[in-house]
């Protein structure tokens, strides 16, 4: 699980946040000013807690809802303390999040947002699962830390299947079974919103259309909407399906 191509995604649309660039896609990547986001940094957090999860074997132990119990606090522990000890303003955190982030960890609730930050939080699940129902319950319980709205699980869920399917169907037929969630052939940016059910369609016709990682997160990056954001996700379905 590198994610280093999913990293790229983040890291050129930094600066790129609501912002075209005057070249579009013709933009100079990793310029100077360009650096990792609070996606990013949430990504890392989900990363820990994969690993502490593997290394517990906690999976093997528990079931039910005690074993999303323990899922969840493992996934909180992780994002909570890891954002906070690198919480500065440069990483663009939002304002419910800061204030999750400040709360004690003991104390802390999820608050039913359906942002799209989600989708690239649960992003490293997708890689890790060695199958659905594995996917299914730690994105969940990911999930459950701050985005616990239906559409937020739901979304996440249906992202975190596509990057699996991409891994290991065949090239040849991996983009026409996307089409299983009708891309929008034409995506506007007038149609565009940080939700999650929002912007799935938008990093779908991204990748749909890309030719190649670079292509795809190029494509993410000039559309001009949540750059760091979008360009990540899309940046991950292509690092499943061109390596």
């Amino acid at each position: 699980m590198r994610l280093l191509n999913t990293l790229a995604g983040n890291i050129n649309g930094s600066v790129y946040e609501f912002i075209r660039p005057d070249e579009l896609k013709e933009f100079t990547m990793f310029e100077p000013d360009m650096d990792y986001t609070n996606d990013a940094l949430q990504m890392v957090a989900t990363v820990k807690a994969l690993i502490k999860i593997h290394d517990s074997k906690i999976m093997d132990k528990f079931a039910g809802e005690m074993l999303a119990e323990r899922l969840t606090y493992l996934f909180k522990q992780n994002l909570h303390d890891f954002c906070l000890e690198n919480l500065d303003e440069k990483y663009m955190f939002s304002p419910n999040f800061i204030k999750w982030l400040k709360t004690p960890l003991n104390k802390t609730e999820p608050y039913n947002s359906y942002g799209n930050g989600i989708l690239s939080r649960v992003i490293p699940i997708a890689f890790y699962s060695e199958n659905m129902d594995e996917l299914r319950i730690l994105v969940s319980a990911c999930c459950a830390t701050t985005h616990n709205h239906t559409e937020s699980i739901f979304t996440a869920i249906e992202f975190c299947k596509l990057i699996f399917n991409l891994r290991f169907t065949p090239k040849e037929k991996a983009k026409r079974e996307i089409n299983f969630y009708n891309v929008p052939e034409h995506y506007h940016r007038f149609e565009f919103t940080p939700r999650c059910k929002d912007s799935f369609p938008l990093i779908l016709n991204q990748f749909y259309n890309s030719k190649s990682v670079t292509d795809s997160i190029k494509s993410a990056v000039a559309f001009g909407c949540d750059a760091d954001t979008i360009a990540m996700c899309v940046a991950a379905l292509s690092e499943a399906y061109y390596g």
